[in-house]
């Protein structure tokens, strides 16, 4: 038996797999820090090509996964179930992250009776709406130890795969009733854990997973793999990960207030707009910051056109091009068909 594994689970649009073509390179960018830590990394994937220039072993995804009710997040428990007893350890983590510290803290994290998880809520039973949890009362699944998980990660010792068994059994048994709960799988790992009355450890401070801001951050992703995707474990490629942090890029607090005093010249309705503008227009000295701007630019035109519905692109088109503002936004794409 193996120690520890790494697994990824990555299928459909281009995006995820670049996604978790970037998690796994800050991985094995972090481990730098470890070097004498080891660990494999796993990828099931509908497209092993992708990966063809990262040092990972490749794997198909088996539509027995799925199970009769074909719900595509059954397979995080069930790739987790069935492959734990190859190792020690196993964490299983989503696309839209990437590490901020060594995988080797991440593993520690796991011992033999508890589950890694990406975060928790100590919240309520009550805090689930009242359709699901009537159905959960009817299957006797709420306890008073129930606490919300974010499976962003999910991390075992063998010795708990059962977790994942009664896991995959919740989902099947609720599914039927709970058809369109997108946040099925996440629900009944809770389950499970609260069931068997297992500790549930979270790692935020070590893994970013930008469910929020998620096209904010896509786009510093796809920045980097645009720029290292050839070559992703040369030195300078590894080096860049770094700099994709878990920071929202926000101009000095200096920039925004000569900003909000430049937009008092325009029409008021249009100076919010151009303030988002001028932000999303700062140059940071970090490049994959900056990869965000075209992110602000169409949310600046959303937030517009959502406030002010009778504003048309014409109306826009002409505010944007008075000569100070065009001089102050002339490196932005912007798109007013949005």
């Amino acid at each position: 038996m193996k120690d520890n594994q790494l697994i990824y689970i990555v299928f459909g649009d281009e995006n995820y797999q670049i996604e978790a073509f970037f998690s796994i390179t800050s991985a094995i960018a972090r481990n730098l820090e470890t070097p004498e830590f080891c660990f494999d990394i796993n990828v099931y994937t509908d497209n092993p090509k992708f990966y063809k220039n990262l040092p990972v072993q490749v794997h198909p995804i088996n539509k027995d996964w799925y199970g009769e009710i074909n719900y595509y997040f059954r397979l995080k428990p069930a790739v987790v179930y069935e492959t734990a007893d190859k190792y020690r350890k196993t964490i299983l983590i989503d696309t839209d992250t990437f590490f901020k510290k060594s995988p080797k803290y991440l593993f520690d994290k796991i011992k033999e009776n508890n589950l890694l998880c990406n975060s928790k809520k100590t919240l309520s039973k009550d805090s689930i709406s009242g359709d699901t949890r009537a159905v959960l009362t009817e299957h006797d699944l709420l306890k008073g130890n129930f606490v919300h998980l974010n499976s962003g990660v999910i991390g075992i010792n063998n010795k708990t795969k059962y977790t994942l068994q009664d896991t995959i059994n919740i989902i099947d048994s609720l599914y039927s009733q709970l058809p369109n709960l997108y946040t099925l799988e996440e629900l009944a790992l809770a389950l499970a854990v609260s069931q068997k009355n297992i500790e549930s450890v979270e790692c935020t401070e070590l893994i970013h997973h930008y469910w929020s801001r998620k096209e904010i951050f896509r786009k510093k992703v796809q920045h980097w793999y645009s720029k290292h995707k050839e070559a992703p474990c040369f030195q300078e490629a590894l080096n860049d990960t770094f700099k994709v942090t878990d920071k929202i890029p926000k101009p000095p607090a200096t920039t925004r207030l000569f900003n909000k005093l430049f937009v008092l010249t325009v029409e008021k309705k249009y100076r919010q707009f151009i303030i988002e503008l001028l932000n999303a227009a700062y140059r940071y000295e970090n490049e994959f910051d900056n990869a965000a701007s075209s992110v602000w630019v169409d949310k600046s035109v959303e937030n517009l056109k959502e406030k002010y519905p009778s504003v048309s692109e014409r109306d826009i088109s002409h505010v944007l091009s008075k000569w100070n503002i065009k001089l102050k936004i002339k490196n932005l794409n912007i798109n007013l068909n949005h």
